[in-house]
């Protein structure tokens, strides 16, 4: 396992950037898929999806765990909140039958408060939108979005139909509530949800050559708001960067391997791409759109991380190791 990486000078960095492996914080679960990584600014907090079953909260300023949320969370999957909830996916199997489930856990208690059962089936990214007290619940083998008004007891309010109408459904987008907007994958598609007339308003097919019979979709993406830029990426095509407002696409660049989840540090403008058969992550400069490092963590199921914008810490969650690494650059 590499503590130490050193990499090409950012653009905004007159010295070369050494990523430092700071810290690794072991999850109280099993060796497997870990699904999302998502950190919370408005207390700092990390939320962690384990493998199998339950969450985990993380304390960014000492890097500890907070609390484990059980409460029969199987096979968590994606989170959002508000000021005063979490809103938490499931979407596991008990007993062989499907156990699609919305979990609402009290920012104040970290108890689970109240859970229902979503209209759509397969319950995975969930966006909350606090300008219009709105969450949206994709639906992965629905291809729609479940609409909900916050709050304690979610209130259902309509779905948004997704394309193309079959596949593997939708996987993880990215939301920009001030201007109405959301972005979704979906098989080999991009595609710009209006959030006032809940309908498509662009979609592009990226043709994504297969790979070994294989064909490649379009996963985890973060929006750089400094550029306005849309970086997405693939299962077997790299990391794709378009212009945010018209989906035209700017560059294909390299990775390692296929690409999960995406997140993005602000400040320092680096793009992060996990990749669970990668062993790790890559690292791009958002400025020059080129590949800058990979750092591995030496595990497979490297499928997620997010970052502390404060600390520019980032957190790999290593499944096979059920650990979560935190580097700092």
């Amino acid at each position: 396992m590499a503590i130490v990486i050193t990499v090409l000078p950012l653009t905004s960095f007159a010295l070369p950037i050494h990523f430092h492996l700071v810290r690794i914080i072991t999850l109280p679960t099993k060796d497997g898929h870990g699904d999302l990584l998502r950190y919370d600014p408005g207390n700092q907090k990390i939320y962690a999806s384990m493998a199998y079953s339950a969450g985990a909260v993380i304390n960014s300023e000492t890097n500890n765990i907070d609390r484990i949320i059980r409460g029969g969370i199987e096979n968590p999957s994606g989170m959002a909140w508000d000021k005063k909830y979490i809103y938490w996916t499931s979407n596991g199997k008990v007993d062989g039958h499907p156990h699609d489930q919305v979990y609402v856990i009290s920012k104040r208690t970290w108890k689970i408060v109240y859970r229902f059962r979503p209209v759509g089936l397969t319950p995975d990214a969930i966006y909350a939108d606090s300008k219009n007290q709105r969450l949206y619940i994709t639906m992965d083998d629905s291809n729609w979005i479940d609409i909900y008004h916050f709050g304690e007891k979610p209130r259902y309010l309509g779905k948004i139909i997704l394309y193309p109408s079959s596949g593997s459904g939708p996987d993880v987008g990215t939301l920009l509530a001030a201007q109405d907007r959301l972005y979704v994958p979906d098989d080999s598609w991009e595609e710009i949800v209006d959030l006032k007339n809940h309908k498509i308003v662009n979609k592009v097919n990226m043709d994504l050559p297969t790979v070994d019979g294989k064909p490649s979709h379009t996963k985890g993406q973060v929006y750089d708001e400094k550029t306005g830029d849309l970086w997405v990426g693939t299962t077997n095509s790299g990391m794709l960067v378009f212009h945010g407002d018209d989906l035209k696409l700017i560059k294909r660049i390299s990775s390692r391997s296929g690409i999960d989840e995406v997140a993005i540090d602000p400040g320092y403008q680096l793009i992060y791409a996990f990749e669970s058969k990668g062993r790790g992550f890559d690292v791009y400069n958002a400025v020059t759109l080129q590949p800058i490092a990979f750092v591995k963590t030496g595990y497979l199921s490297t499928h997620t991380g997010a970052v502390n914008p404060r600390s520019h810490e980032v957190y790999a969650y290593a499944g096979m190791d059920h650990a979560i690494f935190v580097y700092k650059p």
